[in-house]
């Protein structure tokens, strides 16, 4: 985390101005979901019903009844579904999962007994490794609503024991890297339980895939007796594994917590030399990569472009969808319930809390439903270019977009909420209903304003981002094998007081990173500047945000098109509107003809220098950097390394 930190502060992209407030820590304290279900036993194999809680931290635990849930009774059961699947037929699920055990062991499907079959709307949320979960709901619509809950909750629950980002951060990457030098690619997300769980079942995994394979093929015995000795040699192995590794990790923990306040320490004191280093180092590997960079992205940069306008295409239509389904039409029903109520309190707690608990939620609820079934058209876009990229689309890249348009979405209510609180501190809207919901409806529209300017650059941020990751996974894969020697040698460059403070790897993958980035903007057209040997997408001096009529206005455009369209109506400015917006001006100022002489005669000579521009511009001449005389710098940035003129704003500020 604190290599990372130093790597963004050395080489990263700045942010664009933003108008919303984003929540540091939107956590939620309420639960998400709850509801009566049927639930089968694991071991008397009955079916009873329970009450389930979805609990704020997206662990599920199941009551007797919702009257024991309430009486703070001691849950039956918790699931912890880090790692779980869910599928939304316990039949099918079952069926697919005896194909799978029977190639594993190399066993003919036909010869396979049919499995019992499952009530109707009966979901299953299972594991290879830990208990399965077969749950029936009352409907089909419930259980959909429940599918995606319990799909949200593998997706977000922390099965971490040690909550120390830092420690969890250096668990994930010692993991990635074992897992690549064992050459086990099977399982490089460690996000799947507990720290002990995702050891010993990576270890199994490897020991079954290697060893027993062939072990499993010479048994002769038929197939529930084959199956039943599996069962008992996976469930040996995992004993005896995670003796092993229970506490080798608790060691291992115990040394990095004493070594934790001194690597600080050490980190604070030689900040900048580790910045120093790392932008050697960077600069060395970009001088033995290029070529293999480019030789793994070849004649891809068309493809590039088409799925990044892919996708951006996609987003601006789900993002228009999540402005008018999502943060519209909630902010109204507040202002509308708010009007009809004379409990404005009950009311505004309610909706806050529709309100505060968006960004942790999918498409099960109503604002949602629309939105994220038109996300996942993204897996069908990416499965469109799996001959170039050697991959496809899947629920990873659905949930990261979700994500980011959840958080706008956020920022608004949060917005909305604080905006609300600072306006009525003075005057109490709870008494009155009606000067209440004109306040809101006031404070929704200014809200709506700066959504709908921070979420400009939502679409073309997904497509970025969404792109960027593929591109990483596809290039890491591709070129690892061949960096090895590469990146071995970068490592005699850290000088010798910092090799225990820098990581090689850590640099090498934040550099395919910058570099992945930097093609997907040459592929797309966005401007770069050089810097450290590798381009950047820094915004220009004359792109810098622009403080106009009380307003932060942000020249730098991520659509290309839009960049065009602003040097058309500053070129139209010049030619039409300069006079008459000067001599507006005059006249803002009071001043007469006699009074304001001296500007007259400025706006004059602006006008004939403007001309002069326009002259030399027609002509192919560059016009001065600066100009003295007005004291005020013209600036006209070329980037020509694909052929394009791509100008900042020219006009003095």
């Amino acid at each position: 985390m604190k290599m990372r930190q130093i790597n963004e502060e050395a080489l990263g992209d700045a942010e664009t101005e933003k108008q919303l407030m984003y929540r540091k820590d939107a956590k939620c304290t309420e639960p998400h979901k709850m509801g009566q279900l049927t639930k089968k036993g694991a071991i008397i194999k009955n079916w009873k019903q329970r009450y389930f809680v979805v609990n704020p931290d997206f662990s599920v635990s199941y009551y007797e009844t919702e009257e024991a849930y309430n009486k703070g009774v001691k849950p039956k059961g918790v699931m912890h579904l880090a790692g779980y699947k869910v599928a939304e037929s316990a039949d099918n699920d079952k069926i697919e999962k005896l194909k799978a055990l029977a190639k594993k062991m190399g066993i003919d499907e036909q010869s396979l007994p049919l499995p019992e079959k499952f009530p109707p709307h009966t979901l299953a949320v299972s594991h290879e490794r830990r208990r399965n979960y077969f749950i029936t709901a009352a409907d089909e619509d419930e259980k959909k609503e429940w599918v995606e809950m319990f799909k949200t909750c593998c997706r977000k629950t922390k099965g971490f024991k040690n909550e120390d980002p830092v420690a969890q951060a250096a668990f994930k990457t010692a993991f990635r890297k074992a897992c690549r030098e064992s050459s086990w690619y099977k399982r490089l997300d460690p996000n799947g339980g507990t720290e002990e769980q995702i050891l010993s079942e990576t270890l199994v995994e490897i020991i079954e895939c290697r060893v027993l394979s062939s072990v499993y093929s010479d048994l002769t015995e038929n197939y529930t007796i084959r199956k039943k000795l599996r069962s008992q040699i996976i469930k040996m192995m995992d004993s005896i594994v995670l003796a092993l590794v229970v506490p080798a990790l608790k060691t291992l923990v115990e040394t990095t917590e004493q070594m934790k306040i001194p690597m600080e320490k050490a980190f604070n004191e030689t900040k900048d030399q580790i910045g120093e280093a790392q932008k050697k180092i960077t600069a060395l590997l970009a001088g033995v990569m290029e070529t293999i960079l480019n030789t793994a992205v070849e004649g891809a940069s068309a493809d590039i472009k088409k799925l990044y306008e892919d996708i951006k295409e996609l987003t601006v239509r789900t993002s228009t969808e999540m402005r008018n389904e999502c943060v519209v039409r909630l902010m109204e029903r507040l202002v509308k319930d708010t009007k009809e109520s004379e409990d404005v309190a009950a009311i505004m707690k309610r909706h806050y809390r529709t309100f505060d608990s968006v960004i942790h939620r999918t498409c099960a609820w109503d604002h949602w439903y629309k939105v994220y079934n038109m996300e996942k058209e993204i897996m069908g876009i990416l499965d469109k270019y799996t001959e170039t990229f050697d991959m496809g689309g899947d629920y990873r890249h659905v949930y990261a977009s979700h994500d980011m348009l959840a958080e706008v979405a956020d920022a608004a209510f949060y917005t909305f909420e604080q905006t609300l609180e600072e306006r009525t501190k003075e005057s109490d809207i709870l008494n009155n209903n009606s000067q209440a919901s004109e306040t809101m409806a006031k404070v929704k529209d200014e809200v709506i304003l700066k959504y709908d300017h921070d979420s400009k650059v939502t679409p073309d941020d997904v497509s970025f981002q969404l792109i960027t990751a593929h591109l990483v996974e596809y290039i890491s894969n591709k070129i690892d094998p061949l960096t090895k020697d590469v990146r071995k040698s970068a490592e005699s460059a850290i000088p010798e007081p910092l090799k225990q403070l820098i990581s090689i790897q850590d640099i090498y993958e934040f550099y395919i990173e910058e570099c992945v980035k930097n093609i997907i903007k040459r592929a797309v057209g966005i401007p770069e500047l050089q810097k450290n040997g590798c381009s950047e997408g820094k915004p220009k001096e004359s792109e810098k945000p622009v403080k106009q009529n009380g307003e932060m206005k942000n020249g730098m455009s991520n659509n290309r098109q839009e960049m065009k369209e602003e040097k058309v109506d500053e070129t139209e400015g010049k030619e039409n509107g300069q006079e008459e917006t000067q001599e507006s001006e005059v006249q803002e100022n009071g001043k007469t003809t006699e009074e304001g002489g001296e500007e007259k005669e400025e706006v004059e000579t602006n006008e004939e220098e403007v001309k002069e521009s326009e002259k030399n511009e027609e002509n192919g001449e560059t016009p001065e950097e600066t100009s003295e005389e007005n004291g005020s710098p013209e600036e006209c940035d070329e980037d020509t390394e694909n052929g394009v003129e791509d100008g900042g704003d020219d006009t003095p500020m």
